[in-house]
């Protein structure tokens, strides 16, 4: 019982920082990374401008981790428990990825 209640939270709080990190590039973030990396002659590179672009679309992704917390916490299998973690930790390095790739830090 603790193992799935652990994975519950932990895959709560990477839902949330995926969450967070959406709405903030919704509400205003994209355009300051966009006018952050012009202000050092950064080109944003094609996956965060697809990112940015699509990111209306990127709120499946907490979804689909709660769904598979939730398959996780009531099925206690091993491989649903491994697949939940696991999605919402590569979802959230997809995210990050797009904002703070080190691509985007320096201009060769």
């Amino acid at each position: 019982m603790f193992k799935r209640i652990a994975i519950v939270v932990m895959v709560l709080l990477l839902v949330l920082a995926q969450g967070y990190f959406i709405y903030a590039i919704q509400h205003g973030a994209g355009d300051a990374f966009a006018d952050t990396w012009a202000g050092f002659d950064v080109v944003q590179s094609g996956y965060s401008h697809f990112v940015f672009r699509t990111i209306k679309g990127w709120w499946s992704l907490p979804m689909l981790c709660l769904c598979l917390a939730a398959v996780a916490a009531k099925s206690g299998r091993t491989r649903h428990a491994a697949l939940a973690p696991t999605v919402s930790v590569v979802g959230i390095v997809a995210l990050l990825a797009a904002a703070y790739a080190p691509g985007l830090f320096i201009s060769v």
